[in-house]
């Protein structure tokens, strides 16, 4: 019994347990159902990512409460971090940042405002950092696959191939410095990573002569003629003459598509051979042929196209560029050109010639008498007592045609940084920047390699600058001249941007049917101290006429005709004519002002001191073709009295404070949006000059000068409407 008893207890135990363990699963279960409840939206598990810092994303729900928070861990870190949100967690974000390279496991979970969490999920991110690849090619050739401007895995291989054009051959790849000679390249990516294909030129060049016959007897001095071409560029031509030492005197202005050469033959068969040459270098094979020189001595019949070299001693020379008839002669820095004539007196001896034009005008000629110990040198003396020896050689460089739109920089040692920015026939002067003046050019070669450009400024300053230019050595000669000033010569460098190379600038053709806001500073001397006044007046272009109109200040109205002049790329020349009224400042004369265009419009400065801006803009025509038949209310700034003007076609009715005048009118269209009025009184008392600005057909703003009989002058501004 005690047994059974026993196993009553027992059994009755262990209900009690299953009922409680009953009870508390129903509980668990229970409360797992009341827990909250979230996904993560952005980014998807198992993503890969290139930066080490990402924004995660996610929405939370909860059943029976709120979600009070949503908590996620760093790659297994330790540190539970909050995310954020702003609408109950019913969206929320969270940043995970320091990510490491390779796979990164984040965990996330969800609590309800009872404290239940959620399951635990797990983000697995890999991160894989990228950087930025550097590919160059130099040559003829391609890369397979270019990566140039990819982000790529850094730790992970790749592999590229090199592959020549045709004509060309690869030599070897650059890797951060490190040559590598194979076409397939294998690296590893690191940050800062570059690579270099080079490839080279195969092909060698070629090169004919077209002129003159190989058969053809010659004189002492002949200009041959010819072509190259090469796949990639010529980058010289050269010549021997009867196995001699290599000659580089090549005129050329396109890269040696055409050439031409001016040689000095000896007496007799001249075996002459041509070479081209590609930048790798490659030369070609050589062009051949043989001309006779038929004369009986030393002496050229004809020294065109030829540079004479004449020693004096040992310190003094001089040196000549030869044209056909034309001359340029440098020497110790200056420099003179004009025309010469050449005779032979004998088989070595020859009488030159020279007769000066610029930059000191003309003047007796001088005579130099040449004695010939070979054909390329020999000795010399003039008339003036001097002499010395001399030599001959072909020019190299060729000088341009013309140098219209050309900007012409100088690197002188007087004044560095000087530039000649030249349009068709006019240019700009502007050392070290501080405008000097502008004006129409002249340019004219006087040899193969030697050219005089000749301006005339017309800025404040009368005058004149010889400027000589040296294509073959690119160097350049600077004479200044004025009425009042003295000589002032510099010379140095120089660097021609050719028109296939100028930029087209921002310089207009033209101003008609623009308008410009200005902004002037004029500084002038009171009492010791500098008082600077600024203006903003309105200008208006027509084809050939402006007006110009200040309400502020009433000191810069007028009417006239102007000229504008595109000088280069980005300067021009402005010069005004007034007409009326005659108590403009500038009424006397003209006046130039230099113009520097920019984006917006123009920065100015003239030869006095005066500078500013033109904000330059296309004009609405407004200005009706007659006012006749009009009632026009002029309002006067700062007065509360009106002018009532009535107009018919050329008379017209005044009424001001209750006075009526009457008289005559013209009106003319001076831009798109500008007019001027001329009143004239009946009883001679006084002319009325008004500017009119006009804003719509009949209203604008204006300003005017009253002339009294007795020479007073009143000035006034305002507004008109009908």
């Amino acid at each position: 019994m005690k047994h059974d008893s026993l196993y009553m207890k027992d059994s009755f135990r262990q209900s009690n347990f299953s009922v409680a363990a009953a009870v508390l699963l129903f509980g668990s279960l229970a409360a797992q159902a009341a827990a909250p409840t979230f996904i993560v939206t952005s980014p998807l598990n198992h993503a890969i990512v290139t930066n080490s810092s990402i924004i995660i994303k996610g929405a939370a729900h909860d059943a029976s409460g709120t979600v009070a928070n949503v908590f996620y861990q760093v790659n297994n870190s330790g540190n539970w971090l909050p995310a954020a949100s702003s609408n109950g967690f019913a969206t929320w974000s969270g940043e995970i940042t320091n990510l490491t390279p390779g796979i990164n496991t984040n965990l996330i979970y969800a609590v309800n405002s009872l404290s239940q969490p959620s399951r635990t999920n797990i983000l697995v991110i890999t991160y894989e950092p990228v950087a930025l690849l550097a590919v160059d090619i130099s040559g003829g050739g391609k890369v397979t696959p270019n990566y140039a401007g990819q982000n790529l895995v850094i730790g992970k291989k790749y592999a590229v191939t090199a592959a020549a054009d045709v004509g060309s051959k690869f030599t070897n790849w650059v890797v951060s410095g490190s040559n590598v000679l194979t076409p397939r390249l294998s690296f590893t990516m690191a940050a800062g990573l570059s690579l270099q294909a080079n490839f080279v030129e195969s092909a060698a060049p070629t090169i004919s002569v077209k002129a003159p016959a190989v058969t053809k007897s010659s004189n002492s001095v002949v200009t041959m003629t010819g072509t190259a071409k090469d796949d990639v560029g010529v980058a010289e031509v050269f010549y021997t003459v009867n196995g001699g030492a290599t000659n580089n005197h090549i005129i050329t202005t396109n890269g040696f598509t055409n050439w031409s050469a001016v040689l000095i033959l000896n007496p007799g068969a001249n075996v002459i051979q041509f070479y081209a040459q590609n930048g790798v270098p490659i030369t070609s094979l050589p062009e051949k042929l043989t001309l006779v020189d038929e004369s009986l001595g030393f002496a050229p019949q004809s020294v065109s196209g030829l540079v004479l070299t004449a020693n004096a001693g040992t310190t003094n020379s001089l040196e000549g560029f030869l044209g056909t008839s034309t001359y340029a002669f440098v020497s110790d820095g200056s420099f003179a050109v004009g025309n010469f004539t050449y005779d032979l007196t004998g088989p070595s001896t020859a009488v030159f010639t020279q007769q000066g034009i610029a930059p000191f005008g003309s003047g007796d000629g001088s005579t130099t008498f040449l004695t010939f110990s070979n054909t390329t040198s020999g000795s010399y003396s003039n008339d003036s007592g001097g002499g010395g020896n001399f030599s001959l050689a072909g020019a190299s460089g060729a000088a341009p045609a013309s140098v219209d739109e050309t900007t012409i920089l100088l690197h002188g040692s007087t004044l560095s940084s000087n530039y000649f920015a030249d349009g068709t026939g006019t240019w700009t002067s502007e050392p070290s920047g501080n405008a000097l003046g502008a004006g129409p050019f002249t340019y004219v070669v006087y040899s193969p390699q030697v050219a005089l450009l000749t301006g005339v400024l017309t800025n404040s300053v009368d005058q004149t600058n010889f400027l000589l230019l040296d294509f073959g050595s690119d160097t350049f000669y600077l004479v200044y001249t004025g009425p009042a000033t003295h000589l002032l010569t510099d010379s140095g460098s120089f660097t021609a941007l050719l028109p296939a190379k100028a930029p087209a600038g921002l310089a207009r053709e033209s101003l008609a049917g623009l308008k410009a806001a200005v902004t002037s500073t004029h500084t002038q001397t009171n009492n010791g101290k500098k008082t600077v006044t600024i203006t903003t007046p309105m200008v208006s272009f027509g084809e050939a006429t402006f007006a110009q109109i200040d309400s502020n200040t009433n000191d810069d109205v007028g009417v006239g005709n102007y000229t504008f002049s595109r000088t280069g790329p980005t300067t021009g020349v402005l010069s005004f004519y007034p007409i009326a009224p005659p108590t403009q400042t500038n009424s006397n004369g003209n006046e130039n002002i230099l113009l520097t265009f920019t984006a917006g419009g123009a920065t100015f400065g003239s030869g006095s001191s005066d500078t500013g801006h033109l904000t330059l803009s296309a004009a609405s025509p407004t200005v009706p073709v007659s006012l006749a038949g009009s009632i026009l209310l002029f309002s006067p700034s700062g007065k509360a009295h009106s002018v009532i003007i009535e107009l018919g076609y050329n008379t017209y009715t005044s009424i001001d404070k209750g006075v009526t005048n009457s008289g005559t009118y013209t009106l003319g269209q001076f831009g798109p949006q500008a007019a001027f009025m001329q009143f004239n009184d009946l009883t001679a008392v006084e002319t009325n000059y008004v500017t009119m600005w006009f804003t719509a057909p009949t209203s604008g703003t204006y300003a005017n000068t009253i002339i009294s009989a007795d020479g007073t002058v009143t000035k006034g501004s305002g507004r008109f409407a009908p």
